[in-house]
């Protein structure tokens, strides 16, 4: 009976290890929600109060790290960072290689990586550990490329870049270039004359100002013509309800001749009034030299 109740708590035992087992090794999740369940990975660290306790890396191997890898996979070793190291070398006939420094984007115990580093993670690197490789080579970079190249460390693919501090933050959790500290220091800004030649059109512009012309013209045409045709259609117009003169005939000009001679004949005649004014005047004269001789000779006889 009391072996029957050893077996038994031996049995609880047992079960509640593996489950505690089971479920410390399968607490650590990739960006995508998935857990690997692999009995290599674990948390960085056992401490709420530790920055890497939600960070893992594969710490489980039993090779240390900096081993030769012909005894299998080496341990990683989780950084300040927030990154998991590995480093080892290979002396297997065919797949010889120098001692290396890797570093690795691994899981994390929180599903949506809030309390990780959470870099390189989408697209086909949400679904495993992703290598990451430093811009100056060394482990304290802040720059990094993801995957094992440094392209991202020139100026032109620098977008590509994730920035890492030294010592992992929650602030700094998705690898966002640092934020520039402003200057506080007071400075008199210099008055800038804007330079009227540095305002250049945009190729939209000119477009826009060429194709405006070229509708102006057309559309200035089209009226030139329309008053064109109009004035020549008034033109016409006016030309078919206008009366020609009437053509002057022989009977027409005898009617002329007629009404002139008429007007002429009912004009005072000059002339004659002329004539008879010379008459009397020649006769007032005659009768004056009369009265004279007269008044002569009567004189004589006296």
């Amino acid at each position: 009976m009391a072996s029957d109740s050893r077996v038994f708590l031996f049995f609880v035992q047992f079960v509640t290890l593996a489950i505690l087992f089971r479920s410390a090794h399968s607490s650590c999740y990739l960006p995508n929600g998935t857990s690997p369940d692999d009995k290599w990975t674990a948390p960085c660290s056992s401490d709420p109060s530790n920055p890497l306790h939600s960070t893992c890396c594969h710490t489980q191997w039993a090779n240390p790290p900096g081993s030769d890898i012909k005894y299998g996979p080496t341990q990683d070793e989780c950084m300040s960072n927030g990154l998991c190291q590995n480093r080892g070398s290979s002396s297997i006939p065919g797949a010889e290689q120098a001692p290396w420094t890797h570093f690795y984007r691994v899981q994390c115990t929180d599903k949506d990586f809030k309390g990780c580093l959470d870099v390189c993670s989408t697209g086909l690197n949400a679904h495993d550990g992703v290598q990451l490789t430093p811009c100056d080579g060394t482990s304290t970079s802040e720059k990094w490329c993801c995957g094992d190249t440094t392209s991202c460390c020139s100026p032109e693919n620098a977008y590509k870049a994730v920035y890492i501090p030294r010592n992992f933050s929650s602030s700094a959790a998705h690898g966002l270039p640092p934020t520039p500290t402003p200057n506080t220091t007071s400075s008199v800004t210099p008055s800038v004359t804007p330079n009227p030649q540095g305002k250049k059109l945009t190729n939209g512009a000119k477009a826009g100002i060429v194709l405006g012309t070229i509708i102006g013209a057309i559309l200035f045409l089209a009226l030139g013509f329309f008053l064109g045709f109009l004035g020549r259609r008034l033109l016409k117009k006016t030309a078919k309800t206008t009366k020609p003169p009437a053509e002057i005939g022989s009977e027409s000009i005898h009617d002329i001749h007629a009404y002139r001679f008429e007007a002429e004949s009912k004009r005072p005649s000059f002339s004659h009034e002329l004539g008879d004014r010379r008459s009397r005047a020649e006769m007032g004269g005659k009768a004056q030299l009369a009265e004279l001789a007269e008044l002569s000779s009567e004189e004589r006889k006296r």
